[in-house]
């Protein structure tokens, strides 16, 4: 059985928080501003046109 070292696990907990903590935070605040839209096809379509091409370096 494999196991990943205890600071990895520590590392992705606190991403796990960070990232709870932030989607709550931009969540509530949309809900405020009443500025909460669906994600269409369109946006999709969109999102999809602007990264057309783009290749990664590899690390």
């Amino acid at each position: 059985m494999l196991t990943r070292p205890q600071l990895h696990d520590d590392e992705d907990a606190e991403d796990s928080l960070l990232m709870r903590l932030f989607l709550d935070f931009a969540t509530t605040e949309a809900l405020k501003d009443n500025t909460l839209q669906p994600y269409t096809t369109e946006m999709s379509e969109a999102a999809h046109k602007l990264i057309e091409g783009v290749q990664l370096e590899d690390e």
